[in-house]
């Protein structure tokens, strides 16, 4: 095993640890509440491409799964690190009434999923949580989704520092730390993929991205 991929798993586990330790505080923080602005530009992104299927990447609480759901999407696929956050999540969406026939929520690493043919890709706020963002995006386009919806963080300077600051104090403690991935390496990738941007929102923080497969 090469150092790199031991780094990439003990990061993992330390975004695991993090998100199974705060995953009863964040089911609270997000049940009963109406998704956030960035959720629903994913959710209106997927729906407008007429998608079947989706895979949402780190679906921690279960929003974006649940409202693709409420859509009328025929099939949901979750994949989060944390199986604390996903066993509450496949709970939050029975009560809401779906079957676990047409939702599926799988524990471990995305890098680790074997592909699956699915209509768009989700990827929520989950690239600044993970080292390789080149490994994630190869992954999302070995699913050949027709979408893949992204947000990532604003690369301010500001956001800069404060990213920056944390990964000290993280390096100290060995704990989940943050990244801020490059807009343009982003679009790049995707690009050289076969995809081309059809939209993007930029919001005080967040930069929301779709793409579309070109034929």
């Amino acid at each position: 095993m090469s150092g790199s991929k031991t780094s990439l798993q003990e990061r993992e586990k330390a975004i695991c640890k993090c998100f199974n330790s705060n995953s009863i505080s964040t089911m609270r923080r997000h049940d009963g509440r109406d998704i956030s602005i960035t959720e629903r530009r994913h959710v209106n992104q997927i729906n407008s491409m007429g998608a079947k299927s989706a895979l949402d990447v780190g679906s921690g609480s279960g929003s974006i799964l649940l409202e693709l759901l409420k859509s009328g999407i025929d099939k949901v696929i979750g994949v989060d690190l944390s199986p604390k956050i996903n066993e509450l999540a496949r709970i939050r969406i029975q009560k809401q009434g779906f079957s676990p026939e047409i939702f599926i929520i799988h524990d471990g690493s995305f890098l680790d999923l074997v592909p699956i043919d699915v209509d768009a890709i989700s990827l929520h706020r989950v690239l600044c949580c993970h080292p390789d963002r080149l490994a994630m995006l190869e992954q999302s386009i070995a699913h050949n989704p027709k979408i893949l919806t992204i947000t990532i963080p604003r690369t301010w300077l500001i956001f800069r520092f404060l990213v920056a600051s944390h990964s000290l104090i993280a390096r100290i403690t060995n704990g989940f730390r943050t990244f801020i991935h490059s807009k343009k390496s982003i679009d790049q990738q995707l690009i050289n993929a076969g995809y081309k941007i059809t939209s993007r929102n930029r919001g005080w923080i967040w930069i929301t991205t779709s793409y579309i497969k070109e034929n």
